[in-house]
């Protein structure tokens, strides 16, 4: 079942009266619910990954048993409890990131739920629209414990599930701005050879040598610093390590000599053109700073060793745009909303090749907050990703023009910043 089929039935199904009330616990949505979430499993965890991120908290935690799933963190902004004690939709995002998940995970047929704030406990009801008190600041801690079966085949069958709760976390979480430990291990590592979309593809056995991971070379990548709140930004790997032909800090551009990459932008604050810019930078990072490389196989598994490529940086952005390090692929807008990885847009034919991530907090989106809804706020943001994108190329053919076509490639590079400022002007949405 596509991840969209539950966004889908959320849009159409899960609506609030008048008076702000849940409907979505009525008998036949549940029923509904709960085949989605059995389907997809891992909703639940990932709505909860959205509540910590959305609530300020500094780390998430996840630990896996047979017979019960812990999921703790801490927010660092007051939760909406009063609304929810009246079992009304809280327009706070991390309260209702919270709902929905208890929502979600009390539809499971066979498991209990509880919920800790603090030193107080609720036994969640199914449905969970309405939280018995109004609880006051500390960490939250979600359990769910499976009712116990003597059967071997229910254990292998829940055993699976948490790989699989596991696996979406992963994927949807990967660009979180706070870490992600799954019993002990940081999940969301910022992959240097996997920006969404792209598969490294090579499968290498356990004995034989590891290929050294890199990142595509690209005519031309764009970071946007922002001084906004951590829980605002995305967790993206440090690219300040690379060495491009070209650097521009803030329009400021130095020949560099490199090999990475052609032209490699950074856009945000004064300070980015000081000379410790890279060590100021470094400063901004979403809670860990060391993590394990990862070699994705070509059947979709990953391994990952624990012994490879240690000590690589990460740094907290608003935003990552590329004109072709997705070379070979229709271009693709991904969104970051609290945390977590939206549905992918494919953007137009003129933009093949395009990659942008960009954190997007305060884009509406539907009940589950999982698609985005293109309404006059999306509209905006997309103008305001057209201006970089504008910029971007601006920039490259103003490189082009001082440093001069040096070969065919850099003929490309400016072949395709020509298509892509043609897009650009002919005001196409998006």
């Amino acid at each position: 079942m596509a991840l969209q089929d539950i966004e889908e039935f959320l849009a159409r199904e899960a609506q609030f009266d008048s008076s702000g009330s849940f409907t979505l616990d009525e008998q036949r949505s549940l029923e509904k619910l709960a085949e989605f979430q059995a389907e997809r499993p891992g909703l639940w965890l990932v709505k909860l990954l959205q509540a910590a991120v959305a609530s300020g908290s500094s780390e998430f935690r996840v630990r896996q048993f047979v017979h019960d799933t812990r999921v703790t963190f801490e927010p660092n902004l007051a939760l909406d409890w009063e609304s929810w004690s009246q079992a009304s939709a809280s327009n706070q995002p991390g309260t209702r990131h919270l709902q929905l998940a208890l929502q979600a995970a009390s539809t499971m047929p066979g498991a209990r739920l509880s919920l800790k704030v603090a030193t107080r406990t609720w036994q969640v009801e199914r449905g969970a629209s309405r939280v018995p008190w109004g609880a006051g600041p500390g960490p939250v801690e979600v359990v769910r414990r499976w009712d116990f079966q003597l059967s071997l085949v229910a254990t292998v069958r829940r055993s699976r599930l948490l790989v699989d709760e596991a696996l979406l976390l992963q994927e949807l979480g990967r660009y979180a701005p706070l870490p992600i430990w799954l019993d002990g291990r940081l999940l969301n590592d910022p992959v240097i050879n996997k920006p969404p979309g792209l598969r490294l593809g090579v499968y290498v056995p356990p004995l034989l040598p590891r290929p050294k991971p890199a990142i595509p070379y690209t005519s031309l990548e764009r970071l946007v610093i922002s001084s906004e709140p951590t829980r605002r930004l995305l967790g993206l790997m440090d690219h300040s390590s690379r060495i491009p032909k070209s650097l521009e800090l803030n329009q400021k551009t130095d020949r560099t000599f490199g090999n990475h990459l052609f032209l490699q932008q950074w856009s945000g604050p004064e300070w980015l053109q000081d000379e410790n810019w890279r060590e100021r930078l470094r400063g901004r990072t979403p809670g860990f700073r060391h993590f394990d490389s990862r070699i994705e196989r070509n059947d979709g598994l990953f391994e990952i060793w624990s012994d490879y490529n240690r000590g690589l940086k990460a740094i907290l952005v608003k935003g990552y745009l590329s004109l072709d390090i997705n070379r070979g692929r229709s271009g693709r807008l991904y969104l970051v909303k609290d945390g977590l990885l939206m549905k992918p847009k494919m953007l137009n034919e003129a933009l093949w090749g395009v990659l942008i991530i960009w954190s997007a907090p305060e884009l509406s989106t539907d009940l589950s907050q999982l698609q985005v809804v293109e309404d006059e706020v999306y509209q905006e943001m997309w103008r305001t990703l057209r201006e970089h994108l504008s910029a971007a190329v601006d920039s490259l053919e103003r490189t082009l023009t001082l440093w001069g076509l040096g070969s065919a490639q850099q003929a490309e590079y400016r072949e395709r910043a020509s298509r892509v400022r043609r897009y650009l002007k002919r005001q196409a949405p998006a």
